[in-house]
């Protein structure tokens, strides 16, 4: 603003402060209910690669990969 300091774009490049346990709790609570409703409302299952049986998993990475293209 006119009449005021710049401030430096320095401070741009600093990392972001990281969240508290509480926000990550929040975020997580957050992501649950969301997994949740898209499964009771639209019969969708959201889950990590990992949360699976291996073979599961792998099949699912190449149909994913062959549908949408690399991660």
């Amino acid at each position: 603003m006119r009449g005021h300091p710049s401030i430096s774009p320095v401070y741009r490049l600093m990392e972001p402060p990281r969240p508290t346990a509480e926000e990550e709790l929040a975020s997580w609570g957050r992501i649950e209910k969301l997994r949740r409703d898209a499964w009771q409302r639209l019969g969708v299952i959201v889950t990590e690669p990992g949360q699976l049986p291996p073979r599961l998993a792998a099949e699912l990475k190449q149909w994913a990969e062959d549908n949408y293209g690399r991660r």
